[in-house]
Parts: C-alpha cells; sequence; structure tokens
C-alpha cells in the first residue's frame, strides 16, 4: 500500500484501468458459467475456478487493444489538466462496456443452439432483424433490454469510484513520458498474450476436457474480434490453401472414382418426389433418445417400410449450409456461406434444374420466412413454378414466433399433391424443432432438464409426419412417389455429445414411399456417407448424368468409398470405416485422431475438398 502511495495519478490510474477490466471481465466470464451451468454439473470446483484464473491472459490481450487511445487520454488529461479528455475517457469506456455485455448476452443462446461463441458468421444473420426478433425468446429479449444496460450502469460506477479528477501532485514531463511509452509496450506486449513465442490463440486458455468451461475461459470481446480477424486476415485466394491446384487434384482423382453400375431401388424411372427437409434433426433423436424415451414412434413405422441410411452427416451446421447440401450437393465452406450471395448461388446445379428437363411440376413449402440467411435468393433462382412461405399460409392454422408449424407445413404440402401434375416435386423445410419451440401440444412432457424444448418440439414433428405420411398412403399417386426425409444438421442433444464430432454431426436421411421396390423396405445401409452425396444419390436413381455435381457421390455405387466430412467454425471432421479425425482450422494441426497412422492421407481428401470448394466459391 505505500508503495501504492507513492504512484502518481497517471501511474495509479492506469493499474486502476487494468483492475476495473478484470472486474468486468470476471463477471461476463461468470454469467456464462452460471448460465451453462448445467453442463458443468459433474465438473469439481476447483475447475471451474481455474477459468478464472487461466481466463486473465486472454482478459489482459483484450484490455490491451484499447489500451493505446485510454492511455493517451491520461496521459493528455494528467499533461493539461483538461477535464475534456477524462470524459473522452469515460465516455469510450462506457461504450465498450455496453458492447461487451451486449456480446456476453447476445451469446448465451447462440451457444446453446450452436455450441460457439458470438463469431462474425453468426453476426451476419443481423442483417435480418426481423428473424432475429422472432427467433428469440422473451427471456433473451428481456434479458438483453434489461440486464445488458444494468450491467454497464454498474461497470460506469466503478469506474468512477476507481478513476477520480483528483490530481494531487505533478510529476516531470519526462517522467510521465517515459510511463506513457513504457505502459504503451507493456499494451503492445499484452495484446500477443505475453512472452510467449506464439501469439495468443483463442485455443491457448483451453484447460480441461468440458468445452463449455473452456469456452467460458475465452474472453467474449476478443473472442468476437478475433473471428473477424481470422475472416480478414488472408486474401481469399490465400484461403485454405493446403496444397497446389495439380496436387489437390491428384488426391481427389481417386477419391471421385465411379463405376456405371449402382444399386436400383426404385420400381419406376420417374417417380413424383416429396422431399422434407427436417430442422435440426439429430440422428440421437430417432436412435438412442427414441430408444429411452419413445418420442419418435411415426418415425418408427415408417423406417419398417423404408430405405435408411443411418451414418449420414451433416456438411455443417447451418440451415443454408444444410439446404445446398440437399439441394446441390455443395460443402460447407466454414468461415463463408455461399447463401448470402445471390449471384452465386444460382449459378449451382441441383436437383430440381435437373427434374426441370423431365417436366416435373416444382413447388416449395415453408412455414417462416424465406428471407432468412437470403435464402430465398436460392430458391427463386431454382424452377419452382409455386414457392409458399409464411406470406402465403392461411391464417386458419395456428402460427408460432417463428412461422407456422409442422402441422400447417404438411397441410399445405398435401393440399399440393392433390392439385399437381404428376410427375411432380414438392419440398418442404419444417420449423417446429427450432427454438423458441412454441409447438401446439395441449401437455408437454418433462424428458430432460436438458433441451426440454428441443424434445417436446421433436414429439410434435414426428406426429405431425406421421399424420401426414398416413394421409398420403391413401392417394392413388403414393404407389409412384418417392419420399426423401433428410435434416439440415444436427442439434445438441440430452446425450451431449462432444463437439466437432461424428456424433454431433450425425443426421436423419431416408427413402420412403411406394415407389420403393419392396427387397429394399425395412433395410439398413449402413455406409458412412455424407449430406453432400443426397442430390447424386437420388438423381443417379433416375438415371440421370451427374457429373455437375462435382462434390456429391452416389452412395449406392458399387465403388463408392464410404467417406464424410464436415465443417464448422474452427474445426473439420472426417469420418471413414477407420474412424474419425479432427482438424484445427484455427491452430492448422490434428486435434483428435481416431484414425491412427493412415490420418495424414485421410485428412488430406478433406482439406483439398475444402480447398477446392472455396476456389470453386470465389470463382463463381
Amino acid at each position: 500500500m505505500r508503495f501504492f502511495n507513492k504512484l502518481n495519478w497517471f501511474e495509479k490510474s492506469i493499474l486502476k484501468y487494468i483492475l476495473l477490466f478484470l472486474v468486468v471481465f470476471f463477471f461476463g466470464r461468470l454469467i456464462f458459467i452460471v448460465h451453462n451451468f448445467s453442463d458443468l454439473s459433474d465438473v469439481p470446483s476447483s475447475q471451474i475456478f481455474l477459468s478464472f484464473i487461466n481466463g486473465i491472459r486472454m482478459d489482459l490481450s483484450a484490455l490491451s487493444y484499447f489500451s493505446p487511445i485510454m492511455l493517451l487520454l491520461f496521459f493528455l488529461y494528467y499533461q493539461f489538466e483538461k477535464k475534456l479528455f477524462l470524459q473522452l475517457f469515460k465516455i469510450l469506456m462506457s461504450l465498450i462496456f455496453y458492447l461487451y455485455f451486449t456480446i456476453v448476452i447476445a451469446e448465451l443462446p447462440i451457444y446453446e443452439e450452436w455450441q460457439t461463441k458470438l463469431n462474425s458468421k453468426a453476426l451476419s444473420y443481423l442483417s435480418n432483424m426481423t428473424e432475429v426478433w422472432r427467433t428469440a425468446t422473451l427471456g433473451q429479449i428481456m434479458a438483453t433490454l434489461i440486464l445488458v444496460p444494468f450491467l454497464t450502469f454498474l461497470s460506469v460506477l466503478l469506474m468512477n469510484k476507481l478513476i477520480k479528477s483528483d490530481i494531487k501532485f505533478k510529476s516531470t514531463l519526462a517522467r510521465k513520458f517515459a510511463i506513457f511509452i513504457f505502459a504503451l509496450g507493456l499494451g503492445f506486449l499484452g495484446a500477443r498474450g505475453g512472452f510467449y513465442q506464439i501469439p495468443l490463440s483463442a485455443s491457448a486458455v483451453f484447460y480441461s476436457n468440458n468445452r463449455t468451461l473452456n469456452f467460458a475461459t475465452v474472453n467474449s470481446i476478443w473472442s468476437l474480434g478475433y473471428s473477424y480477424y481470422k475472416e480478414s486476415r488472408y486474401d481469399d485466394k490465400e484461403k485454405y490453401k493446403f496444397y497446389s491446384e495439380e496436387k489437390s487434384n491428384q488426391i481427389l482423382k481417386d477419391f471421385y472414382t465411379h463405376s456405371v453400375v449402382s444399386d436400383s431401388i426404385l420400381r419406376i424411372k420417374n417417380p413424383n418426389i416429396i422431399l422434407v427437409l427436417f430442422e435440426s434433426w439429430s440422428a440421437d433423436l430417432v436412435d438412442s433418445l427414441d430408444q429411452t424415451y419413445g418420442i419418435m414412434s411415426n418415425w418408427r413405422t415408417i423406417r419398417k417400410e423404408s430405405l435408411n441410411f443411418n451414418h449420414c452427416y451433416a456438411t455443417g451446421r447451418h440451415s443454408e449450409e444444410g439446404m445446398l447440401a440437399v439441394f446441390a450437393g455443395y460443402p460447407s465452406l466454414a468461415s463463408s456461406y455461399l447463401m448470402g450471395f445471390t449471384d452465386k448461388n444460382g449459378q449451382l446445379p441441383t436437383m430440381t434444374k435437373k427434374l426441370q428437363t423431365r417436366n416435373y411440376q416444382q413447388s416449395f413449402f415453408f412455414g417462416g420466412d424465406l428471407g432468412y440467411a437470403n435464402i430465398k435468393s436460392f430458391f427463386y433462382q431454382n424452377p419452382f413454378y409455386k414457392i409458399n412461405d409464411e406470406m402465403n399460409f392461411p391464417d386458419t392454422y395456428y402460427k408460432g414466433k417463428l412461422g407456422y408449424h409442422d402441422d400447417a407445413l404438411y397441410g399445405e404440402m398435401y393440399k399440393e399433391t392433390t392439385k399437381a401434375k404428376e410427375p411432380f416435386f414438392i419440398g418442404g423445410f419444417t420449423t417446429s424443432t427450432h427454438s423458441p419451440y412454441d409447438v401446439p401440444l395441449d401437455n408437454l412432457k418433462q424428458y430432460t432438464e436438458q433441451e426440454n424444448g428441443y424434445m417436446n418440439s421433436a414429439y410434435y414433428a414426428d406426429s405431425c409426419l406421421g399424420h401426414f405420411y398416413r394421409k398420403c398412403k391413401t392417394q392413388e399417386w403414393f404407389k409412384n412417389t418417392l419420399f426423401v426425409f433428410v435434416s439440415d444438421h444436427s442439434h445438441p442433444t440430452p446425450i451431449k455429445r462432444q463437439y466437432c464430432s461424428a456424433d454431433d454431426h450425425r443426421i436423419v436421411f431416408m427413402l420412403a414411399g411406394g415407389a420403393l421396390k419392396n427387397e429394399y423396405r425395412g433395410k439398413n445401409i449402413s455406409k458412412i456417407m455424407s449430406q453432400i452425396d443426397v442430390p447424386n444419390t437420388v438423381l443417379s436413381q433416375l438415371g440421370y448424368n451427374t457429373n455437375e455435381f462435382i462434390y456429391s457421390r452416389n452412395v449406392l455405387d458399387t465403388m463408392y468409398q464410404p467417406f464424410a466430412y464436415f465443417l464448422d467454425k474452427t474445426c473439420e471432421g472426417t469420418v471413414n470405416e477407420l474412424g474419425f479425425v479432427r482438424y484445427s482450422l484455427v491452430d492448422d494441426k490434428v486435434s483428435l485422431n481416431k484414425i491412427g497412422a493412415k490420418v495424414d492421407s485421410v485428412t488430406s481428401i478433406s482439406k483439398a475438398l475444402l480447398q477446392k470448394s472455396y476456389t470453386r466459391f470465389q470463382n463463381l
């Protein structure tokens, strides 16, 4: 304390500035931990406490980025004693506090849904604020409107308590300037993470086997800034440049070898097609969770007379990625998303463009807003004679916050079957298994503490599907119809799959209907496949040349090599018959190897695919 009293105002204020930020970041981290405490039920309290200790390095880095302007204002105030400089400091700090707590509160539902902190890709959805507002629950809205100003107010009170304008004694200009330069140097050192050889990275503060605890350790405002930095660091032509063009072509040449021989599973060449894209249906819903809770009885019944692909993996974690995979066979791009580029997504080959050559009458239905994530631009550049979203649904249906629920969707799809000219293609995208899960159930059940809303919505969605399918079976056209059931992406479940693992990305894919040959009914195909293989597999059964779908493969081809890869924001996962490997796109190295010695040859295929698909995205 005697040492502290010998410091001048400038020196004391620098230390108080650091303390102020550390306290603010402490409460931001505490909010994240409390909100996600159910994920930490089996974690010792000592491990949770380490989150606050290990996070200090990143906290210091975060506050260091603001240091140059703040130190300059301190210096100017101490030199000239003009309160304007101190007032400017406090205004800027107040804005930073508000921004920080907005990020902290906003990323709570994002982490629940996507298992990631707020990043540049998530912020891209703010272009459609109406959809964001409708997706948010009342609690989330109230938290943003009340908690953020309240926490900012408390932070400002603490700032005013710590940093005052009472300059009791002056120092020489030389000392002031020396302290300014020294503090500025420490700020630059702090920003890079200290005296370590490698600058601070997003995973540098990870220390636990518990994913939520690791993400609690990551500073929220630093993480968002880092996300933007990684997006803009390289010229587009350099991003995901793992190999020369010649080498990447050679890697993929053998992988994409195919035969002209394929199992024929259909009775007719040009069946009607009804495609249902399920929102957030994890494979766990129809497997482990159904066995435990019996929530998917209708799916179970349909599966007994269908061809089920039980090792299908989603290419990404978002609906627009799933749509491009299912309709166009295009893989996820991790840090960028193709759907957002109207001029690019319209150039892709799609199932519907191929079906147009045989005069299929095509329509698409969605109970929500197709303006979300620029999805509307994609469908309107495809040959649908009718595209209906919530604006076209009759108001006689119950409407939730996000849009019309699955009963309304299937009702409108069924109406279309009674009017459509055969052969027809009718596509539908469900909404009920997306938050806020306000499904019209009279008696909500308590399945689990976590994801209870998701589980109830799945039970409801399954009942709607069963009702729709049973009605379709009574119609004459059913015998000539192929049903394609597939998820857009997976979702966290009470089983708590590890993030960016194979099980975390496993989804449903099933072919059903009267067009299916009897010998394939009730059969399971256990080949490992990707969601991007859906269009090639379906179109190949109809006898189409699918060479345009350069990333999509026919699972029923006799030379098909079991393989799937997927991308999240920071990692790439690869699954084949040998096992699973996870590759960190942040640290540019393998972070989990369950394949063994052949890991390099397996990951080379995934990296070549990412490189080629991203390069094509640039060139579209």
